[in-house]
Parts: structure tokens; sequence; C-alpha cells
């Protein structure tokens, strides 16, 4: 292994392309320079353009014992290493309960994200969370179904947000593209994510009937709490 193959991430990246996989200590060596990169609590070291190239080959050689590493990048407030740290780790990987919290945070929005990089990651993010827990069963039967808590706080943000008239137009229309995920529309059903949809009543750009599903879920969710509460504050004989 020679050190201008460990050190250009381009070339590490035709190699990913190429054969899929990486040797192991090269995938140790970058992680090792990541972690020098983040000592004392802010990026160091590396430029920001091999910064993310190494974010890039983690991600994709699949480099689940590194995530540590990719953690720190998330309070580094830098929007597109943030919504690349946050993507690798709760779709590519499969971590989006352990970081659900985060991507919650992230969709609300954070002051440093001013073009709404990070924020629409997350929301996409929250759309694949619900595509993939959501039973089909219910959005076929909405007024007779339940979301857990986590489902619930999810498509309630999301619905917040879409209607939110003073949200910027494409943090509304990616809470659009989530909810409808939500309801199990594939992406290839979807309109391109760079078409401007028109959200003025009536149009014909947003399914009022999968807007209809999903608040009913969310409804029919505030109602059994509601239910539940009551019922335990109810006094006893």
């Amino acid at each position: 292994m020679s050190d201008e193959s460990v050190i250009d991430p381009e070339k590490l990246l035709v190699q990913l392309s190429d054969k899929g996989t990486l040797d192991p200590e090269i995938i140790d060596h970058i992680a090792e320079l990541l972690k020098e990169d983040s000592t004392e609590g802010k990026p160091r070291g590396l430029s920001v353009d091999d910064r993310y190239s190494y974010l890039v080959v983690l991600r994709k050689a699949g480099a689940v014992q590194h995530r540590r590493v990719l953690e720190f990048y998330l309070d580094t407030q830098d929007p597109l290493t943030a919504a690349l740290v946050l993507e690798t780790l709760a779709l590519d990987w499969g971590l989006v309960d352990e970081y659900l919290e985060r991507v919650l945070d992230f969709a609300l929005g954070v002051s440093w994200d001013e073009d709404q990089d990070v924020q629409q990651s997350a929301i996409k993010i929250l759309g694949e969370f619900l595509f993939s827990s959501l039973p089909e069963s219910s959005l076929e039967s909405p007024d007779d179904s339940s979301l857990d808590k986590s489902q619930a706080r999810v498509m309630s943000l999301l619905l917040s947000l879409f209607q939110d008239d003073h949200c910027e137009h494409w943090v509304r229309q990616a809470a659009y593209f989530s909810i409808c995920r939500a309801a199990k529309t594939e992406w290839e059903s979807l309109p391109p994510e760079c078409a401007q949809l028109n959200f003025d009543s009536g149009s014909s750009d947003i399914d009022q009937k999968i807007l209809q599903i999903c608040q009913t879920l969310v409804a029919q969710n505030s109602s059994e709490e509601s239910n539940e509460s009551l019922g335990s504050s109810w006094p006893t004989a």
C-alpha cells in the first residue's frame, strides 16, 4: 500500500467504484486522519475538499465501525458536511433509530444552516423512516390505526413544516415529498426534486388524498393519547 493511494481520496473513490471494496488498513487510516482532524473540538489539518472526500470514502465503503468519527462532523457548523454525515449514518448505514433525535433537531432548522441543506436532508431522512416503518394497513385504514410515539412525532413535524407558509418553499417541498414517501409513494412517481411545486389551494401538484390520510393518522394518535391521559387521571375507588 503506497502513501499516495492513502492520501488521495479521489483515487480511493475510483477504486471503490471499480472494485466495491478497500483494504481495511486503508479505511482505518482514513478514519485516523479524520479523527486527528477533529481533535480539540474543531476541524483542523485537512482541507475542506479532502475532509469531505474522505467522509464520502467511508460512506461508500460502509465503514460503520467508524461512525463515532463521523458523528463529530454533525456539530462543526458546516452544512454540506453535516448533511453528508447525517445521510450516511441514518440512510446509508441504517442507523436512523439511533440518530432520530438529531435528525428531528436538524429538520426543525439550525441557525448556521443558511441554505437549509442539512434541514432538507433531515426531512428526507424522516420520510424514509416512515416509508420503512409504517405498515400498509395504517394507510389503508387510517381511522382504525395508530402510530407509535416516534412515528407520530415525525409525521406531525412533516405536516407542520408543509403547512407552514413562513417556511422556505424548498423546505415545504421536501416535507411534502417526505409525506408522500410515508404514504408509500415511490420516488419514480414523484415530480423531480428540482421542480418547483405549486402549493396554492386546489393545485394539482399536491395529492390531497395523501395529506388527508396522514392528517387522519396524526389526529387518531392524538385522540388515543388524550383518552389514555384521561384514563390514567380518573380517580379510583
